[in-house]
């Protein structure tokens, strides 16, 4: 029996991964292609399908669901959230496979600056859908074979089986700094790309700074905003607190968020009735609308929703026209990272100037 270098090469790259493919039950396929090797033509190549080379740069990540040892430069990274996509866009990382906030119906992301909100514009790759943020698919995670597997800790799939399939990250969302800066700092680890982390940093630190100065007359004529999260539920709302990524960017500015008594300031967000709604006064209200059955543009049909309700229109900030509409996405609710802050830090001069500008 004669079996080629190649074949050996290849044997040896899945056994160094062994402690993931046997627990798939692929140790029967890798006897099976021995014999298969053992009886074809020695001209036969066989080419592994994961592109991670162990080079001896192996190193121990620390992260909200352990500690995973990830060794050599991962290529094949699947993404099961917006947010974890977030961290590895600001990092010049490309995803092979990808989880959107709601489940589409898709292959793959062949066009992504129209399919990813917010993120889009800047996917190069073509990345498999592996479905929805609650429920990816396990299937299609195994096919894809990644070298490294990016999530959140407080979503439904189990750490313990995503790290079966590959070495597996999961971040916990935490709105401070310090938290964001942890997140970056062990994703950027994962993926072999520390230096860059503090170029990321600085960035926003600028922006913020060049925010605040230009939005300094609207805080100082209007320093009281109410954040409202609004969907398809027309009769019940949240109201966002300083945990959630806007209002947390909002405070950061200056600004200050109109709350019901007693809501917890570690609280993301508090159910309001139209009721308790109007009983608010806030200066500015900024609606963040989100619908699971329009992605894209769920302000509009928010907005029609608002204007059909007689009593949201006689809260002062409306009939000043001192309110304003947007996706959800752009405002954090499901995404929050680098790019999501500095495309907030975009957005939000963009919503506020013109109340000073039109006096």
């Amino acid at each position: 029996m004669i079996i080629n270098k190649n074949l050996f090469s290849f044997l040896h790259n899945l056994l160094v991964r062994g402690r993931y493919l046997l627990r798939f039950g692929l140790l029967a396929i890798l006897m099976g292609v021995l014999v298969v090797a053992c009886q074809d033509s020695p001209k036969q190549k066989i080419v592994p399908q994961s592109s991670v080379t162990e080079t001896g740069n192996c190193r121990v990540v620390e992260h909200e669901a352990g500690e995973t040892e990830i060794c050599g430069q991962p290529q094949i990274i699947a993404a099961l959230s917006p947010r974890v996509l977030d961290h590895m866009l600001a990092l010049d990382v490309q995803p092979a496979a990808y989880a959107e906030a709601v489940l589409l119906d898709l292959h793959k992301f062949d066009n992504p600056s129209q399919q990813i909100p917010v993120l889009g514009h800047l996917v190069t790759t073509q990345p498999i859908n592996l479905g929805s943020v609650s429920s990816p698919s396990l299937e299609t995670l195994v096919e894809v074979n990644p070298d490294l597997i990016l999530g959140e800790i407080h979503h439904e799939y189990s750490y313990e089986v995503l790290s079966k399939i590959a070495p597996t990250l999961m971040i916990n969302y935490e709105p401070d700094k310090e938290g964001r800066s942890r997140h970056l700092h062990a994703v950027a680890q994962a993926l072999g790309k520390e230096k860059q982390v503090g170029q990321v940093i600085a960035e926003y630190e600028q922006q913020l700074a060049e925010v605040r100065v230009s939005l300094a007359p609207v805080i100082a004529a209007y320093p009281r905003i109410l954040l409202v999260e609004a969907s398809n539920l027309p009769n019940t709302f949240g109201i966002d607190s300083y945990f959630a990524p806007a209002g947390a960017l909002l405070g950061e500015i200056g600004f200050e968020l109109v709350l019901p008594d007693g809501l917890p300031r570690e609280a993301h967000y508090s159910e309001a009735s139209v009721e308790a709604l109007v009983q608010l006064d806030p200066d500015i209200i900024i609606v963040s609308a989100w619908s699971e059955d329009n992605l894209y543009t769920p302000e509009i049909m928010v907005k029609q929703q608002w204007k059909a309700n007689p009593l949201l229109q006689k809260m002062r900030a409306v009939q000043e026209g001192h309110i304003r509409f947007v996706s959800g996405k752009r405002l954090g609710q499901t995404t929050s990272g680098p790019i999501s802050y500095k495309s907030m830090l975009d957005l939000l001069p963009e919503l506020l100037l013109p109340f000073v500008k039109e006096e």
